[in-house]
């Protein structure tokens, strides 16, 4: 038994190749991370951190983590969501 819908990763993976975000501003997109974001303290985290972004997606938000951490590992089981990402 598998604990995965096959449709459903292939559909996250259809919609995050069909709507990238690339056109979200810069500081729309950092209103959605602050929101997002608002209950970890990146400052409390050590220089060397090491994450991970489990259901990435297209990583929309790896790009204000990556500088926050020492490593980021973003996890998506739709190869067509890592593509974007």
């Amino acid at each position: 038994m598998q604990n995965i819908d096959k449709a459903t990763v292939e559909g996250f993976g259809e919609e995050w190749a069909a709507f990238d975000q690339t056109a979200m501003s810069n500081d729309e997109w950092q209103h959605h991370f602050d929101g997002y974001f608002s209950l970890l303290d990146f400052s409390r985290l050590p220089a060397e951190a090491e994450g991970f972004d489990l259901g990435c997606g297209s990583g929309r938000w790896a790009a204000g983590v990556v500088p926050k951490v020492g490593k980021l590992h973003c996890i998506d089981p739709a190869a067509a969501a890592l593509d974007v990402a």
